[in-house]
């Protein structure tokens, strides 16, 4: 899959007739992975704060950093193919693509319809039952744009430990022990469908949760399948499936447990455990949060929800998988009120300062 930068023409208007892929599990299985470009932002956001988001591929994908003039009428659309040369293009070549068979799919599949086994099951079952085949969540930077290779280094930790909790093949609970254990393969199968998306705007510099709220609201609102590609205006996307209800962002606060995560990996992980945090920001929690008054105020709130947690970068997939069928607020397990991290959280790991 190829991936864009792009500022967005906020004038432009999506358009009909998107080409339409077969629902996932269809013919008993997944399609081939994508290959095409999802492109053509519109992003209904102040002009003054106009986002530019840069698709960021997974590491089995092509990586393209294109940018767009915010000027521009014909941002690129979904099913345009390959890309050409433009200025301000920055080529990566690729490495091995991964690829995603029926059968593999079938046998992780529960018996009676049910969701597919595994850790990420969950987003597995929802491809089926959407067609719609993006996931991940949207990220807005939020730090750093007067030091790109920090931010840069930030983001390279980031998709390595988002690849790597994808590629642990953990034995099923339940299938035995040794050779007889069945191996949860559901992170392998998604790899190829991860969409890196991140908003990029000097104006989002150290801005609050509520306010990369109301922008993603706002961008979640615009789901397209010119946009975000096939199925993307289904009836229940918006609803189930955590691209659209959840984002995260990335603060100086989060930019800042950098060094000690990149210390502790030059130590090669010994030692406590050290989180790289970002912060995760639920759409749909009301102005003022949710839950029990009277705790130490968290950005304002003092509530027992306040609307988002800082989670750290590696846990992000299980989080999704979770976040499909149930509400960050759902339980302790879940949630971590800031400044709390999770899955440190249940350890009484924090986020410092």
């Amino acid at each position: 899959m190829d991936s864009h930068m792009m500022r967005p023409d906020l004038a432009a208007q999506p358009q009909d007739g998107a080409t339409q892929m077969p629902a996932v599990g269809a013919q008993g299985g997944m399609p081939a992975p994508p290959t095409t470009p999802h492109g053509g932002y519109q992003v209904p956001v102040p002009a003054a704060a106009a986002l530019q988001p840069s698709h960021h591929p997974s590491q089995h994908q092509h990586h393209h950093h294109h940018h767009y003039p915010p000027g521009s009428t014909s941002p690129p659309q979904y099913g345009g193919g390959s890309s050409s040369s433009h200025p301000g293009h920055h080529h990566n070549s690729p490495s091995a693509s991964s690829s995603v068979s029926s059968a593999t799919i079938a046998s992780s599949s529960a018996a009676g319809g049910g969701p597919p086994a595994g850790r990420l099951g969950h987003v597995l079952h929802t491809m089926q039952q959407t067609g719609f085949h993006a996931w991940g969540f949207v990220i807005y930077r939020g730090c750093a744009y007067a030091d790109e290779p920090l931010w840069q280094r930030y983001v390279r930790h980031m998709k390595q430990e988002v690849h790597s909790a994808l590629a642990a093949t953990p034995r099923l609970p339940g299938t035995g022990a040794g050779a007889n254990a069945t191996l949860d393969t559901s992170g392998r199968q998604l790899a190829p469908y991860l969409e890196w998306t991140v908003m990029e705007d000097p104006s989002l510099e150290g801005a609050s949760t509520e306010t990369v709220r109301r922008h993603f609201a706002a961008w979640a609102a615009a789901r397209h399948p010119r946009r975000d590609g096939p199925g993307a205006d289904g009836p229940f996307i918006e609803s189930h499936v955590p691209r659209f209800m959840y984002c995260v962002y990335v603060d100086g606060r989060c930019l800042r447990t950098l060094a000690a995560f990149d210390d502790w990996l030059r130590l090669d992980r010994n030692g406590p455990m050290q989180y790289l945090a970002c912060a995760l920001i639920d759409k749909n929690c009301p102005e003022g949060g949710e839950g029990e008054p009277g705790l130490l105020p968290v950005d304002g709130c003092d509530r027992y929800y306040t609307g988002w947690m800082y989670a750290h970068v590696g846990a992000l997939p299980e989080l999704y998988n979770t976040l499909g069928h149930q509400r960050l607020i759902s339980g302790p397990n879940n949630y971590a009120r800031p400044p709390r991290i999770y899955p440190g959280h249940l350890y009484g790991a924090s986020v410092p300062p």
